[in-house]
């Protein structure tokens, strides 16, 4: 159908060019064919999407500390630190060797840091992303990924059905706000309206047990539901940066070692030949 809408448009430029703006009847008809063609197939998808939809509060309640996320995606959380790119690191290249992994489902860029346009420098990177990604492969391979920037970088990476507290410590360390953050995972598949109304509750059960915590919030009536923007109220523990740590195989730290001296080696054998001559 695609093909057929693009031979289409190619004649009616074709059309348009040779000095003829009125459309023939035939014209005409063939555009509106393709056009209720394509709305149909929309209207079809649309009607095939499952949205999240809203539950009863019972189903809430089920949910504990230990139960698993719905979804079978892994999630990514990808800070990119500002001198990745002056360190001859590429993100986006990371990025797209994920595909050779699995797929990725969904990505959503943030671009939050961003200084204003007069501030920035062009050698620094700002962007972060979330990803949803689905993949057979073991954490170590993904983990793998983003070896090379973990110093400069936070790489948070959590499997599918992860425990839900996972996801709320994750959410407690990310420096954006709350609500934005479960609104993305929300339109990513990551967690679903009912997991996202737990981590509320069950964020105001920390608040609770925490001694220095400001007095919690009233307590949401059993008919109210927890909307997404809620999940502002979750305490914030983490938010502060920690220190930076790097993770790199050893078998692959000993390749470059031995990579770096065999340069070594060659530069000066290079050097002498280069005096003698």
């Amino acid at each position: 159908m695609l093909l057929e809408s693009r031979d289409h448009i190619s004649l009616l430029i074709a059309h348009v060019a040779s000095g003829k703006p009125e459309s023939t009847a035939d014209v005409h008809q063939k555009s509106q064919e393709l056009i209720d063609r394509l709305m149909s197939r929309i209207e079809n998808e649309r009607q095939q999407e499952q949205p999240l939809a809203v539950s009863p509060q019972e189903s809430v309640n089920q949910l504990d500390d230990d139960a698993p996320s719905q979804a079978g995606l892994w999630h990514l959380s990808l800070r990119f630190g500002h001198g990745v790119l002056r360190n001859g690191m590429d993100p986006l290249s990371m990025i797209r060797y994920l595909d050779k992994l699995g797929t990725v489902e969904h990505i959503v860029t943030l671009s939050d840091s961003m200084p204003p346009a007069n501030q920035m420098d062009s050698e620094n990177c700002y962007l972060g992303f979330e990803i949803a990604f689905n993949s057979s492969v073991d954490q170590a391979t993904i983990d793998s990924v983003f070896d090379f920037v973990r110093e400069d970088s936070k790489i948070r990476i959590l499997p599918p059905h992860s425990p839900l507290t996972a996801y709320r410590r994750l959410i407690q360390e990310l420096p954006e706000d709350d609500a934005y953050i479960a609104d993305i995972w929300s339109k990513c598949g990551t967690l679903t309206q009912d997991e996202l109304a737990w981590m509320w509750r069950s964020g105001q059960n920390v608040l609770a047990d925490d001694q220095r915590a400001s007095p919690q919030p009233a307590e949401v009536s059993a008919a109210q539901q927890p909307d997404v923007a809620d999940m502002s109220r979750l305490p914030k523990e983490n938010k502060a940066a920690g220190n930076h740590f790097i993770r790199i195989d050893a078998e692959k730290l000993d390749q470059l070692i031995n990579l770096v001296g065999e340069l070594i080696i060659y530069g000066a054998g290079t050097n002498q030949l280069a005096q003698n001559a």
